[in-house]
């Protein structure tokens, strides 16, 4: 069974009454003002580790939507492999919302389950650890490690790209994606080799021909010149394929690497400019093109 924990996450968030404004709740249900997706209740946990910042009415406030989700992700990754006291990993889903939502809270769990189970197309006699498995996912890349890089690290940033005499720093987004998709394949060739040893025109532009190299044990597959998340998110479930997103930033054409996806919180990915991971809406506004590549 894949791994289910971000569905299972949304299938809790519209089960807990995520409401956005409108005219019957004006402000949006209390779920949506406190950034509290799980509807999590203030205890240790979740005003410690998981984030929450205070406590409106014995609920759990987090300062942005991006961690609530977290935090609620988190609970459940530690419910499926026994890092909870009140939870086993041998739980059925139901056993789950015996807990989670009590009858003595005036809950029913046994609907609540059905709900979920519909939602996720399982039962809910399903143990809570198969909804966890690290299988071969984007969280989980199946050729190795991620190394999420920055363009502008020291080591390679001041750096030349081909005869251009243009600089990692400043104009290496493309060729640093291109580094750490070399880390998931397992053949990991830093930004400094890439500026040298791929291909450029003498003003920088890139020749994606270039990236088919045994030594990168990646081939280049093609370069699409508009959004298509049908095709984005193929590539992003296959074994051995791999994409970067095309984008733009500050008038120019920017490049992100895709690692993950979300139903709400779109593209995971990991970003040159700062070597940091985001959520692509967070940061950046269109999609203008993407590129593909797969194992040598």
């Amino acid at each position: 069974m894949a791994n289910k924990i971000e569905q299972w996450c949304e299938s809790i968030q519209s089960h807990e009454g995520w409401i956005l404004p409108c005219t019957k709740y004006p402000a949006g249900s209390a779920s949506f003002r406190n950034n509290n997706p799980g509807n999590f209740r203030c205890s240790s946990l979740v005003m410690g580790e998981l984030g929450a910042t205070k406590c409106v009415n014995n609920l759990a406030v987090f300062p942005n939507y991006e961690t609530g989700f977290k935090a609620l992700k988190q609970f459940l990754i530690y419910a499926c492999t026994d890092k909870l006291r009140s939870y086993k990993s041998t739980m059925t889903l139901l056993d789950f919302y015996k807990v989670y939502a009590p009858s003595s809270d005036n809950n029913n769990p046994l609907n609540y389950a059905t709900c979920v189970a519909k939602d996720l197309g399982i039962s809910i006699n399903t143990q809570i650890k198969e909804l966890y498995e690290p299988m071969q996912t984007p969280e989980t890349p199946t050729q190795g490690t991620f190394k999420v890089l920055s363009q502008k690290d020291p080591k390679w940033g001041e750096e030349f790209i081909g005869s251009s005499g243009l600089k990692i720093k400043n104009y290496g987004c493309l060729i640093t994606c291109i580094s750490s998709l070399s880390s998931w394949y397992g053949k990991f060739k830093d930004p400094a080799w890439m500026a040298k040893n791929l291909s450029f025109t003498p003003s920088g532009l890139f020749y994606w021909n270039s990236i088919t190299k045994k030594e990168l044990n990646m081939r280049f597959v093609y370069r699409y010149y508009q959004r298509n998340d049908t095709k984005i998110r193929e590539i992003l479930a296959s074994r051995d394929n791999a994409c970067i997103l095309q984008t733009e930033m500050n008038g120019y054409q920017y490049w992100v690497a895709l690692i993950g996806y979300s139903r709400i919180l779109s593209y995971k990915i990991s970003d040159p400019i700062d070597g940091k991971v985001r959520y692509f809406n967070d940061k950046y506004k269109v999609i203008t093109g993407f590129a593909e590549v797969t194992k040598f």
